[in-house]
């Protein structure tokens, strides 16, 4: 979420500095927070057998996508503009975290009953 909302200060402030600085803690602090999730859910989820293989494809994908996107981006801004591509990017964002928040209600446990 804090991507999200860095991007969001962004597209609201333009080029004003506290603005930026506030999308650059946003990033870094979504970005540091992302890294611990890609390393924990996958072990949460899916137990330690075949972590490597499991991780290891998950970084092949997002790696490829990663690869891709500041291409993505730069054609996006050609040819929608900057706040266009902001908002596209945002909304990316928000899928992500309907999807995040879809894996963890899947994976809760249902209370014990107690007789």
């Amino acid at each position: 979420m804090l991507i999200v909302f860095g991007i969001l200060i962004l597209l609201a402030t333009g080029d004003w500095l506290p603005g930026a600085v506030a999308f650059a803690i946003c990033l870094g602090l979504g970005s540091g927070i992302n890294s611990i999730a890609q390393g924990s859910l996958p072990l949460y989820l899916f137990g330690s057998d075949g972590y490597g293989t499991i991780t290891g494809k998950m970084a092949a994908a997002r790696l490829a996508l990663g690869a891709g996107a500041p291409f993505a981006f730069a054609a996006a801004m050609e040819n929608l503009g900057l706040s266009l591509s902001l908002i596209g990017n945002a909304c990316l964002g928000a899928v992500n975290i309907v999807a995040f928040v879809a894996v963890a209600a899947s994976c809760r446990q249902p209370a014990a009953a107690t007789a």
